[in-house]
């Protein structure tokens, strides 16, 4: 769905058990990852036993991505990928700031992927992402799913 540079930096918001950091890594080498993870029992679990602990270039930062967002724009940190997989199905008025927010995370020809589910906002996020400059493109998981991918990129205006 979306092409990366040989060695992009990345973040992922909502850690999971880790799978997409792991995927990443195989397929590419990245510079570096950065995974917020709201949840410390998941963050424990995919350290001990999806063997997070091991990938290099990874920091995982364990807090609420509306209090982690402040310190990464603070920083400066852009990335050449985002993955956010943790408002799925959030309200809008939670997940919508947060998606413009993170699209001002991205480097130069960075990639923003949302995963969102179809029935509550995704075609109102895509539309929002449009309406700031960015090309977007909206694809169904499965054919009988409500999990819907958007991909934005050219987001930073956004």
């Amino acid at each position: 769905m979306v092409e990366l540079p040989r060695r992009p930096t990345a973040l992922f918001v909502g850690l999971g058990g880790g799978t997409q950091l792991l995927l990443l890594a195989a397929r590419v080498r990245p510079r570096f990852m950065t995974a917020v993870e709201r949840d410390p029992v998941i963050l424990q679990v995919a350290q001990r036993y999806f063997g997070l602990g091991r990938l290099a270039r990874t920091e995982i930062l364990c807090g609420d991505i509306e209090r982690v967002l402040p310190c990464l724009e603070s920083a400066g940190r852009r990335f050449d990928f985002i993955m956010e997989d943790a408002a799925y199905a959030d309200p809008v008025d939670r997940a919508l700031p947060i998606a413009l927010r993170l699209a001002g995370l991205l480097g130069t020809r960075g990639v923003l992927v949302l995963n969102r589910n179809a029935c509550h906002h995704a075609a109102e996020t895509a539309a929002a992402l449009r309406r700031g400059g960015a090309r977007v493109t909206m694809r169904r998981v499965r054919r009988d799913g409500d999990n819907v991918l958007i991909s934005a990129t050219d987001a930073r205006r956004a």
